[in-house]
């Protein structure tokens, strides 16, 4: 995929917004994500999307990547 193509990365904002949504989505229920979408998200991002995950299986939530790899 060549920089015309490319979508642009998301910004702060942007992924502070879509982590409020899934931290409200884990109260409510289980959760499911496309890996793609998180390609681009920096570090400090992904660890929150942990602790998301964490705390869906502490409510007995299911948190599914779909397409990620396995590790």
């Amino acid at each position: 995929m060549d920089d015309a193509t490319r979508p642009t990365a998301p910004r702060g904002p942007e992924i502070a917004a879509a982590l409020r949504q899934l931290q409200l989505a884990v109260f409510r229920g289980d959760v499911e994500l496309d890996a793609a979408r998180l390609e681009s998200w920096p570090p400090g991002a992904r660890l929150a999307l942990d602790q998301c995950a964490r705390r869906a299986a502490a409510r007995g939530h299911r948190f599914v990547v779909r397409g990620a790899q396995a590790a």
